[in-house]
């Protein structure tokens, strides 16, 4: 990796306080501690109506808090300021609540006052968030996010607002230099970093360039003072049987585990040991059906990495495989001692960027060979790809294509929130408005939540979409969310990040779905998916594309009909449903990976290879 890149103007400023920054005028009653507001009221009295606002929004009843909060009680709280204007307790106390209650219009001139009779840091956090949840002010927020980080470095939570002010602006140059300012002058710690990065991956700018050197930062930082072994007692025996383990927090019902289940389904016992090294935190009957499918299950919870490195080493592991990557409760900190002679990433969806990490393994969709520079693993290839999906064990039949009976075509979403960025929306609202008539099916986790319906209907209204035409569903049981995906006739898919099980969803129920690819893994999914079923021709490379191509086969009813009826049987005829595939083609890899370490350690001349296509 590069060394760090020289500072902008703008990060530098902050970084060093060039700022114009006023002093505060008291001494300020509140403080951010761990992220959270504590606020003293030196012993005052609180207003009966923000004590039971707060009550209301803990316990989970927001409408009482809206009730408490109207203008009259409003007017109470001016004459307290009146007289006594030191009670910025209370004001701190408004806006707060505001916040919760997703109203921060409301909450902007109460902040304002607070600036105006103490000028601080805090201030200027708070009015960065509310700024962060207003449409259009993504420049303001990044400006006091700037004031308040470059007043206080070493507090997390200003670095987390700035962060997300800058990509909500597009700078995601931006937030790797800033990044790279923390590291240099140890302000920043590993979870931090990942936090951050995580961020990256839901936005349209972000290149393989930005990851590779975050996530080499976050690698180094994880490592930091760990010394890997260089020497390991394994034998070099080319073709015995192998220890395989596999290391991770998702061995529980979670998308990473569908593939490793598939793995451990199709793997041949003769040739593998697999141990399984558990940090779940929640086990279920996902969990207790892997237990019975490894040959050995290792309880981890709460056990220090440097002894739990000596564990995997004492088992005479060969391959240790992290699962899932950066997700939370990740053990990849253990892969810095280099426990096991040869150590993989598999699903993870960039690099590690931790140098005892020797291999990725990947498909060349995903990762092109020449994305190669772009990690600190080496790839290996799986020819049929590394996306795997088990149909589930009861669905309903796939059904004729609604438009033709409706009259009209329905597009759908089912992707999580998160992914449904504001750029996202004014693509889909493009399409709704040239397609007459048309209709939009969302269904995520929280959709059912009235705060947020509100929040999509006035997205769409502010883009010329009737709210009449958006349909939005929350959580449901298994079979009914499959029974509103039939409802679809396209799917859109979402950017920078792709869908992924969702993706395998619709298409088992019948439905195409329109992709946009780009660089960097996450916005790649859509079209591995499609590749496998025959259905490139439904990726755009960008989103004028995406958007005629939306369009275009709105328009083509009878090829959705019969590419409705046949997508299900290519499905289980495509490496997507051939779990004996996905095993095999691991299998080829570890002893592949073996055979390398073996004449490295007979001190054979065999370096590395820079990739690993395992094709027969």
């Amino acid at each position: 990796m590069a060394g760090p890149a020289r500072l902008s103007e703008a990060c530098k400023n902050a970084c060093t306080g060039d700022l114009p920054l006023e002093r505060p005028s008291t001494a300020s009653c509140v403080k951010i501690e761990n992220g959270q507001l504590l606020i003293d009221c030196a012993g005052k009295p609180v207003p009966d109506f923000l004590l039971g606002a707060n009550k209301s929004i803990s316990s989970g009843c927001p409408s009482g808090a809206v009730d408490l909060l109207c203008e009259d009680n409003l007017e109470q709280l001016r004459r307290i300021l009146r007289e006594d204007p030191s009670r910025i307790d209370l004001l701190y106390m408004l806006v707060k609540l505001l916040l919760a209650l997703d109203r921060a219009a409301q909450a902007e001139p109460w902040c304002q006052r607070i600036i105006e009779l103490e000028s601080t840091d805090v201030a200027w956090f708070h009015m960065a968030l509310i700024y962060s949840s207003m449409p259009g002010a993504t420049n303001k927020a990044c400006t006091w996010a700037k004031r308040a980080f470059a007043a206080q470095p070493d507090c997390q939570a200003y670095v987390d607002v700035y962060a997300r002010a800058l990509l909500a602006c597009g700078q995601v140059g931006e937030v790797i230099e800033l990044l790279e300012y923390l590291c240099t002058h140890g302000l920043a710690d590993a979870l931090l970093i990942q936090r951050v990065l995580a961020l990256l991956l839901y936005c349209a700018q972000t290149t393989r360039t930005d990851l590779m050197r975050g996530y080499c930062l976050l690698g180094k930082a994880l490592g930091r003072g760990i010394v890997a072994r260089k020497r390991h007692a394994n034998d070099p025996d080319p073709g015995r049987r192998l220890r395989v383990g596999f290391i991770s927090p998702d061995f529980r019902r979670n998308s990473t585990a569908i593939p490793f289940e598939v793995f451990l389904d199709g793997a041949r016992s003769e040739a593998l040991e697999v141990y399984a090294y558990a940090n779940v935190s929640s086990p279920d009957w996902v969990t207790e059906r892997i237990q019975g499918k490894v040959d050995r299950y290792v309880d981890i919870q709460g056990m220090p990495a440097p002894e739990l490195a000596d564990l995997i080493e004492g088992h005479g592991v060969d391959i240790l495989v992290a699962l899932g990557g950066y997700v939370e409760d990740h053990c990849l900190e253990v892969m810095a001692y280099k426990p096991a002679p040869v150590q993989a990433d598999f699903g993870w969806v960039t690099t590690t960027g931790l140098p005892t990490i020797d291999y990725r393994i990947t498909d060349a969709v995903l990762d092109p060979p020449e994305t190669a520079l772009y990690h600190s693993e080496k790839l290996v290839y799986l020819p049929g790809g590394s996306s795997v999906f088990v149909p589930p064990s009861s669905s309903s039949l796939v059904g004729p294509l609604p438009a033709q009976r409706n009259g009209y075509i329905t597009f759908g979403s089912f992707n999580r929130r998160i992914k449904m960025t504001g750029k996202m929306l004014e693509i889909w609202a493009a399409i709704l408005r040239q397609v007459p008539g048309s209709r939009f099916v969302m269904k995520f986790p929280e959709g059912d939540e009235g705060r947020l319906q509100a929040e999509l209907q006035v997205q769409f209204r502010d883009l010329g979409i009737s709210t009449d035409r958006i349909d939005v569903y929350g959580a449901c049981s298994y079979h009914d969310y499959l029974d509103i995906i039939a409802q679809v006739d396209i799917a859109l898919d979402t950017y920078a990040f792709n869908g992924a099980i969702t993706s395998f969803e619709c298409l088992w129920m019948g439905i195409p779905i329109v992709t946009l690819t780009g660089e960097v893994f996450t916005a790649r999914m859509g079209l591995n998916i499609l590749n496998r079923v025959g259905l490139e021709l439904f990726s755009a490379a960008n989103a004028e594309e995406y958007i005629a191509k939306a369009c275009s086969f709105a328009g083509q009813l009878d090829s959705l009909a019969q590419i409705r009826q046949s997508l299900r049987g290519r499905m289980l005829n495509s490496p997507l449903c051939d779990p004996e595939r996905l095993a095999r083609e691991m299998g080829r890899g570890f002893r592949q990976m073996w055979l390398t370490w073996c004449e490295n350690a007979q001190c054979k001349a065999s370096p590395v290879p820079d990739s690993m296509d395992l094709s027969p």
